[in-house]
């Protein structure tokens, strides 16, 4: 038997595996199940409890799957200098995207909000910049990135696919915020996946996905005076 026969017969030995099913129902399914019950105008401390929550399930998800070993190998990491790029390149492409792609699409899908989150208590700002944010970004490129692309790849055979349809995944997480911003999660996604398949780093990932986290919300403080 060859060694593609091989992985092949220990992915579908996984899929059997009742445990398997249950680290990434928690891994993934929260993020819809609270956006599902928050559709409308929610009390913003009521939604903040409610999404750490469904992140910390998310990473009891991620710490279940690996565990015990679910989680598909990615190798070795890219050395210093290379990640070094990608990084830099992730950001500007990230950032290039929130300057002239996301304004055209929030102007033409503006009405297609499902949840509005105002006002947002004084008190939280910060921290939910600095922490929860980051909360946000590690939870997210755990189970998309390191998770959902890989085992998407093993099971589709290709990384091209793997790349399409774990962003699809995670532009519909994002629906409820409206059609702008699932669009916009797609092609960030898009971008994360790749930087992630050049470098097996997940910190790159990360690391890029808080900065265009902390700029878009924290951009909208500072434009309606909050901050």
């Amino acid at each position: 038997m060859t060694p593609s026969h091989h992985a092949a017969a220990g992915l579908h030995e996984l899929l059997r595996t009742p445990l398997f099913w249950v680290a990434l129902a928690l891994a993934v399914a929260p993020a819809f199940v609270k956006r599902a019950l928050f559709i409308g105008e929610p009390d913003y401390v009521a939604w903040l409890i409610a999404d750490y929550v469904g992140r910390a399930l998310s990473l009891m998800g991620m710490f279940i799957a690996w565990r015990v070993r679910l989680l598909p190998p990615i190798g070795n990491g890219a050395g210093m200098l290379r990640s070094s790029l990608v990084f830099f390149a992730t950001v500007l492409l990230v950032f290039a995207e929130e300057l002239f792609v996301a304004p055209p699409l929030r102007e033409a899908f503006h009405d297609s909000k499902l949840m509005f989150l105002y006002p947002r208590p004084h008190a939280l700002i910060l921290p939910d910049l600095v922490l929860g944010l980051f909360f946000v970004a590690l939870s997210e490129e755990l189970v998309y990135r390191r998770w959902l692309l890989p085992l998407i790849a093993a099971l589709a055979g290709g990384r091209f696919a793997a790349v399409l349809l774990s962003n699809i995944v995670f532009a519909l997480v994002h629906v409820t915020s409206g059609y702008d911003e699932a669009m916009t999660a797609f092609f960030d996604g898009c971008i994360f996946s790749v930087a992630f398949l050049a470098t097996r780093r997940l910190s790159i990932c990360v690391a890029a996905h808080y900065l265009i986290d902390v700029y878009i919300i924290g951009g909208g403080y500072v434009s309606t005076g909050a901050l």
